[in-house]
């Protein structure tokens, strides 16, 4: 019975370990610019929350990122200018590291855009909005394709290694019972 309790503890450690960790832009700082050709405009470096705090352009959209997805909703008509470009940058997972590694863009009705127009580093995603035109009550989705590195996390071996030591006592107290 005790053997069958070493086991069971012994599987649940092992899961434990193998199991990935959820990596998230939830609790990361994020940093916004918007390129109008002219001047960069930095929109600051903001903490990503579950909350539906909107990261916000004057008049013109809303930026609201996601745990893996970024969404701009317009909120004015107008057209932006020949150099329109938004970057999202200093982007890092919160539970493990990566990176992004493709973008690829839903949208409700907006005129001009296609997938080409969003391009992305190892850190960092672009929105090239030049000479488009925008339309209220529209929105723009770009979902994130990421690789990931699990990041081993102390406790987890600390809880393995506790594990190991209490199967090598079982297995010493139990060598001098017989």
């Amino acid at each position: 019975m005790c053997k069958l309790k070493a086991l069971i503890l012994g599987v649940v450690l092992v899961l434990g370990l193998v199991v990935p960790a959820q990596a998230s832009l939830i609790g990361d700082e994020v940093t916004v610019e918007h390129n109008n050709g002219l001047r960069i405009i930095n929109l600051g470096s903001h903490l990503v929350t579950t909350s539906d705090e909107n990261i916000s352009f004057f008049s013109s959209y809303q930026i609201d990122i996601e745990a893996e997805s970024i969404i701009f909703d317009f909120i004015a008509f107008g057209t932006f200018g020949q150099t329109a470009l938004v970057t999202l940058s200093d982007l890092d997972w919160v539970g493990m590291s990566g990176e992004v590694t493709g973008v690829t863009t839903t949208s409700t009705f907006f005129p001009g855009w296609s997938n080409s127009r969003a391009t992305f580093t190892s850190d960092s995603v672009s929105f090239d909005f030049s000479d488009t035109e925008i339309i209220p009550s529209t929105s723009l989705t770009a979902t994130l394709q990421t690789a990931h590195t699990p990041v081993p996390i102390p406790s987890a071996f600390l809880l393995m290694g506790t594990g190991l030591l209490g199967l090598i006592g079982y297995r010493k107290w139990s060598n001098k019972a017989n």
